[in-house]
């Protein structure tokens, strides 16, 4: 019926997002691709670590404590705010002393840093040791992009078990882009995870719940070839819908194809 264009990344700020080909012929195509964007909507400024936070359970140095994390706050801004405006240099030298204080989010950017490679950053392994702290921390984000280093071998032997381990504690945050991939992964089957369509339909549909739009346009597929038992036009009508919605180009294409079908109705 149609195939499953693969979308590009999530503006995020995460390093990569894996996408699909999904032919109604079932073969499929796994990309891994990279990009990091500019967005500062998500970011975590008000973290503190364990060792605070027991401190101010216990009620020890609580003005000291507010004190600190409050600089660290500004501080985080600032880089953050280096970072919108393309001046790694400076976000690099801001986000290092956070991060080596055990600030998640600056991990996670410095993460991010080392794998775009700004001057003398550039480095995979470095990058992975940062996101692996990050992710540790809790980042999504940092667990994405650690799950990602895992599935390409980027800065660490490549390990799909590992690489799934942490797509899905990404994806019980509410990461998209980690519930999209383990869709994806599932749609496959590779290596020691077994081919299962209803997980690989479970996760797009929490990923396209959240608004991704190749998610939907997955899913749409899904019901329009029957992959997932009988084929299913209503829904997967609402879908590509949902996609174009989205600004997905592809699913435009398909909705004006399965609309010229002579077995087309309209669900509405």
């Amino acid at each position: 019926m149609s195939k499953v264009k693969a979308k590009r990344r999530q503006q995020n700020n995460v390093k990569s997002k894996m996408t699909l080909i999904l032919f109604a012929t079932v073969v499929f195509l796994l990309i891994i691709g990279q990009q990091i964007a500019h967005s500062a909507a998500k970011q975590t400024l008000n973290k503190i670590s364990y060792s605070e936070m027991e401190a101010i359970n216990k009620g020890m140095g609580l003005i000291k404590i507010s004190a600190r994390v409050q600089v660290q706050n500004e501080q985080f801004n600032a880089a953050v705010k280096a970072y919108i405006e393309e001046e790694y240099a400076l976000a690099l030298r801001l986000f290092e002393p956070l991060a080596m204080q055990g600030h998640s989010a600056s991990q996670y950017y410095l993460g991010v840093l080392h794998d775009m490679g700004i001057e003398s950053a550039g480095n995979a392994r470095v990058a992975y040791q940062w996101y692996r702290l990050a992710a540790i921390g809790g980042d999504d984000r940092a667990q994405h992009n650690l799950a990602v280093a895992y599935a390409k071998g980027e800065g660490v032997e490549a390990n799909l078990v590992k690489a799934m381990k942490w797509w899905m504690l990404s994806s019980l945050q509410g990461n998209a882009d980690s519930q999209y991939n383990l869709g994806i992964l599932y749609a496959m089957g590779q290596g020691s995870v077994q081919r299962d369509i209803v997980k690989a339909i479970k996760w797009w549909r929490k990923a396209a719940t959240s608004g991704d739009a190749v998610a939907q346009f997955n899913l749409g597929t899904i019901y329009a070839n029957g992959d997932s038992g009988a084929k299913n036009y209503c829904e997967a009508e609402r879908w590509w819908v949902q996609s174009a919605e989205s600004g997905f180009s592809e699913a435009y294409a398909a909705l004006t194809v399965l609309r010229k079908r002579s077995d087309y109705y309209s669900c509405e």
